[in-house]
């Protein structure tokens, strides 16, 4: 009696292909401009919404922000990224916000319980004296913003003109503007 065929087995040499096609497909996806701290998300453009919040921080009222350019900054206190991107933001204000021409304004959704913890944030960081509102959920829901942190930049008529995430692009948008 013949011994019964046995089916091809398939070899490591066979899957090793497979395997690179399918990892460089991934790494395609992940790795394209933008996805990760790249230059900007795509967005249509959006007027910027009333900045109502339930309190300000660094100042007494919402911003003046008529025939501005307005950077938004939308984070809160226990997001690491928004975090690490304060310091660096606080460069760029320095050096934008001093003209006249450009706001800077922070907006988080934690509401006045939390306000301890956004002050903490806000003094450990040097150079962070820009407003800040907190209890800012509806703003921040106007503007579809439900990643942190969140970067917007409108012109001076109010009109968004530039989201993401990245500081090197929102200081790329900002020169390009000025």
């Amino acid at each position: 009696m013949d011994p019964e065929p046995k089916a091809p087995q398939p070899s490591s040499s066979n899957l090793v292909p497979i395997l690179l096609i399918g990892g460089l497909l991934v790494a395609g996806v992940l790795l394209r401009p933008g996805r990760f701290g790249g230059a900007s998300e795509p967005h249509t453009p959006q007027p910027l919404p009333p900045l109502d919040a339930a309190g300000w921080l660094n100042a007494d009222a919402a911003p003046a922000t008529e025939g501005k350019i307005v950077v938004l900054d939308a984070w809160f206190t226990t997001c690491g990224p928004c975090l690490a991107s304060l310091p660096k933001l606080a460069r760029l204000h320095e050096r934008y916000g001093a003209n006249g021409r450009v706001q800077f304004v922070g907006l988080t959704f934690e509401e006045e319980d939390l306000r301890p913890q956004v002050e903490a944030v806000i003094n450990r960081v040097d150079g962070f004296n820009w407003p800040v509102g907190y209890g800012a959920g509806l703003p921040l829901e106007m503007l579809d913003i439900h990643m942190f942190p969140t970067l917007m930049v409108f012109d001076a008529s109010g009109t968004s003109v530039w989201r993401g995430h990245d500081i090197g692009a929102l200081e790329r948008q900002l020169e390009k503007m000025l």
